[in-house]
């Protein structure tokens, strides 16, 4: 069977001797850093459903439990897919009424803006250690660029960049030749 411990090995094998160790050394960072990453997206959903859950159990929706699935699946894809889970929370709402709706409705699009503003930066920028503007940046370039794929691989990218920066680009830029 082939692992990721397995193919990694092969990989490195690719890169000559006397760099090896520093590729490889660079490479598990940045694969840290995309785990951080995915952690990170799961925290911020597992918050969205908790909220999701909150606020249309005590509007009266029907199947809230349900509802917070569905807002919990759909924070996992970055920009858009709190959007569309706080939507779908708020068009079920409306088979108990159409206030019971619009206050869902406003009270989880005013979450998606702290957490879009506030949680979502600092989550990002601890698990992947860059800045919070750059998080979101990332995210909203790589949704405008390549839709929802694009927002699910744009701030590995850009933490692989940062790392990339940080330990290859900045350190040959200080050495005095």
């Amino acid at each position: 069977a082939i692992t990721m411990p397995a193919i990694k090995a092969k990989a490195y094998q690719l890169v000559a001797y006397r760099h090896r160790a520093r590729v490889q050394d660079l490479a598990e960072d940045i694969l840290g850093s995309v785990g951080r990453f995915v952690g990170g997206q799961i925290v911020l959903a597992i918050l969205n459903a908790i909220v999701t859950f909150i606020v249309t159990a005590a509007a009266g929706s029907p199947a809230p439990a349900l509802l917070a699935l569905i807002a919990f699946v759909g924070a996992l894809i970055p920009v858009v897919g709190p959007v569309i889970g706080a939507s779908i929370a708020a068009l079920i709402t409306l088979d108990t009424g159409l206030i019971p709706a619009i206050i869902v409705a406003a009270i989880l699009f005013a979450y998606l803006q702290v957490e879009a503003y506030i949680l979502t930066p600092r989550v990002m920028a601890h698990a992947v250690a860059m800045p919070g503007a750059l998080v979101i940046v990332a995210a909203l370039g790589g949704a405008a660029l390549g839709g929802i794929l694009g927002a699910l691989v744009a701030v590995p990218i850009a933490a692989a960049g940062v790392t990339i920066i940080n330990r290859v680009v900045i350190p040959h830029q200080q050495q005095q030749r």
